[in-house]
């Protein structure tokens, strides 16, 4: 668990996204949501909401993450707040 000085305000989310990662070595189409980047339907927030995103890897591969221009949280299963990060690794379910 991240320490005090560390750690993100709680708070319930304003918003909540999903973001389902798809895809294999096969084709090397990756995808977000079932869409590859060209077909990209953006996940979007405003200033100064909280959001949850939850990402769940369905391919087989472990996958760099990061959002452009926010820092977040990672929660762990458990529902403890881990570290705070602007990237983190992904792996599969």
């Amino acid at each position: 668990m991240a320490t005090g000085n560390v750690m993100l305000s709680q708070g319930q989310p304003d918003v909540n996204l999903k973001a389902g990662l798809g895809g294999d070595m096969t084709s090397y189409a990756w995808k977000i949501n079932g869409r590859t980047f060209d077909d990209t339907e953006p996940l979007t927030i405003r200033q100064g909401q909280r959001a949850r995103l939850t990402f769940t890897d369905m391919t087989m591969m472990w996958h760099p993450m990061h959002l452009h221009g926010h820092t977040f949280q990672v929660v762990i299963r458990t529902g403890l707040p881990s570290l705070v990060s602007p990237a983190m690794s992904m792996g599969p379910v």
